[in-house]
C-alpha cells in the first residue's frame, strides 16, 4: 500500500476538461466529424452542434483529456512540484462537464506532510501553521498558501 511506503499524499488535486471551451479541442472535433460523416461543423459558432458533438464523440474528448492530463503529469507535476508518484481516477459528471480527475499526489521529501506534522508535534495553532506552510509555499513553488478569508482590505494576512 502506497501510505506504507510514502507516508500521506502531499497534495490532493482536482483537473478537467473545458471539452466546450478549448479551441484544440474544438478544432480536432470539427476534423474528426468531417472525416467520419463528411460534414463541416463550425463548433465555435454554433453551440448546439458543440454539445452535439461532445456527447456524440465522448471517446474523442476523453483521449484527448487523457494524452493532457499525461503531458501534465510528466510536464508540471514531476518537475515543477517534484511529485514522485501520484494515483488518481476519472470521473463522469455530465452536469458538471463531462470528464474530470481527483489526484493524490507524494512529493520523494514528503512535503508538505512532514512539515505540518512537526508543527503539531511542537503545538503550533492554525495561524502558526498556516504561516509555516505559506512560507514553505512560496520559497518552493513560489506560490501563497494563504486563504484571502483571512487577509484584510489591502490582501495581507
Amino acid at each position: 500500500m502506497m501510505n506504507e511506503t510514502k507516508g500521506l499524499p502531499s497534495f490532493f488535486m482536482t483537473g478537467s476538461c473545458a471539452e466546450f471551451y478549448f479551441p484544440p479541442l474544438r478544432r480536432l472535433l470539427e476534423q474528426y466529424i468531417l472525416q467520419t460523416t463528411g460534414k463541416e461543423v463550425n463548433l465555435a459558432e454554433d453551440s448546439n452542434a458543440g454539445y452535439k458533438a461532445v456527447q456524440e464523440n465522448t471517446h474523442v474528448v476523453v483521449n484527448y483529456f487523457d494524452l493532457g492530463t499525461q503531458s501534465y503529469h510528466d510536464k508540471v507535476l514531476k518537475p515543477v512540484f517534484g511529485v514522485s508518484d501520484y494515483w488518481y481516477c476519472y470521473e463522469f459528471a455530465k452536469s458538471r462537464g463531462q470528464v474530470h480527475w481527483h489526484q493524490l499526489s507524494w512529493r520523494e521529501d514528503r512535503q508538505p506532510h512532514q512539515l505540518l506534522h512537526q508543527a503539531s508535534e511542537n503545538d503550533c495553532d492554525k495561524d502558526e501553521c498556516a504561516a509555516i506552510l505559506n512560507q514553505w509555499a512560496d520559497e518552493n513553488l513560489a506560490m501563497t498558501a494563504l486563504h484571502p478569508a483571512g487577509s484584510d482590505e489591502e490582501g495581507k494576512a
